[in-house]
């Protein structure tokens, strides 16, 4: 899994590409002054606890005239403020069973979902200028079981890491039968998952 590896992460690939730099910290302690010309985001700012820190760190990151772009999980999509994708709501409700519920008792939810128009807003009172703030719904395509099994196996360390390691895939089998049974897969066996994305593009001003 991704996590694993992430700290040796810079170490690795600098090497291998001599014209990137990368750095490893914490987005809502960002110390870059007017440094990049874009900036972007995926499927991270819906994990931030202080979004509007984060927010101000990116702008101050960015060169004037600069852009942001994110894509996020966002409130109109979502039941009691929480992500409506349809693999979510089978991994909770396999989290809420028996057998499982008593490894996620002291289970926070991370992060705060807002809406399209307080997104909007936040960026205004970050000092940006929203220029595009809408919703699409992204197909994402897996060829079988065992594929969506992996990628919610590598994406979802937060969850399983809460359970021993020798039952892991048992938990993940049950949110994966659970899922199929709601949402088949096609007749050639690809399994679809419909993602309902904010997609968010800004830039701040020349000055």
């Amino acid at each position: 899994p991704p996590h694993r590896d992430l700290h040796s992460f810079p170490t690795r690939r600098s090497s291998a590409y001599p014209n990137f730099s990368f750095s490893y910290g914490d987005a809502s302690n960002l110390t870059f002054q007017k440094e990049f010309d874009v900036i972007v985001a995926f499927a991270s700012l819906h994990w931030t606890a202080d979004l509007v820190t984060v927010l101000q760190g990116i702008k101050s990151s960015l060169a004037p005239g600069g852009r942001f772009a994110a894509q996020l999980m966002a409130k109109r999509f979502t039941t009691q403020g929480r992500s409506g994708s349809p693999l979510h709501q089978a991994r909770r409700e396999v989290m809420a069973r028996p057998a499982w519920r008593p490894y996620f008792r002291e289970f926070k939810k991370q992060g705060l979902v807002y809406s399209a128009d307080e997104y909007e807003k936040l960026l205004r009172d970050a000092g940006f200028t929203p220029y595009r703030v809408e919703f699409f719904t992204e197909d994402v395509t897996h060829p079988g079981i065992e594929a969506l099994k992996g990628c919610a196996r590598a994406t979802w360390h937060r969850y399983t890491s809460r359970i021993p390691a020798e039952h892991r895939d048992a938990f993940l089998d049950e949110v994966v039968q659970r899922f199929i049974e709601q949402y088949p897969p096609d007749r050639s066996g690809q399994i679809h998952v419909h993602m309902k994305i904010l997609e968010v593009e800004a830039t701040v001003s020349d000055d």
